[in-house]
């Protein structure tokens, strides 16, 4: 049989734990559904047509990152992340993110035309034409359109 006070003092400690993992972690037990509206709301409230905040968009890439890292991966998640990477000028990670985009929707050409326009802006013209050409293989109608887009001065 255990004493009461020592069971007194376990209890104590694991609220104690809880509520500094709550505290200190506030994001540990929400799911990637819960952060992508947290981030939606910060983005809409930070997107304002004309001029964006950047501290809302920099904390609506927090949430929408944090929701894909729990394995929230609709299409919506992987926009919005890449538009407030693109206002907050973050060409890298804009790139690494439709990347993870293009491994979960790998026909979708505008994913591969935004990321092949980021690398171009990147300076990896390899890569950029590796995702155009991808584009023109999985649509050839497409070709011409692509050409034009393709020719332009970086």
């Amino acid at each position: 049989m255990m004493n009461p006070y020592r069971k007194s003092v376990i209890w104590i400690a694991s609220i104690g734990i809880i509520v500094a993992l709550v505290y200190y972690f506030p994001n540990l037990f929400v799911n990637g559904k819960t952060l992508y509206k947290l981030g939606l709301n910060c983005y809409n409230s930070g997107e304002h047509g004309d001029y964006e905040d950047w501290d809302k968009m920099r904390r609506a890439a927090f949430y929408f990152e944090k929701a894909v890292n729990k394995g929230y991966t609709q299409k919506d998640v992987y926009s919005y992340l890449t538009h407030c990477y693109h206002v907050l000028s973050d060409e890298t990670n804009e790139e690494k993110v439709y990347t993870l985009a293009i491994i979960q929707y790998p026909t979708d050409a505008e994913f591969h035309f935004y990321r092949g326009d980021c690398r171009k802006k990147l300076k990896n013209y390899q890569g950029a034409f590796d995702d155009f050409d991808s584009i023109i293989k999985q649509n050839p109608s497409a070709n011409t359109s692509m050409m034009l887009i393709m020719t332009e001065a970086p």
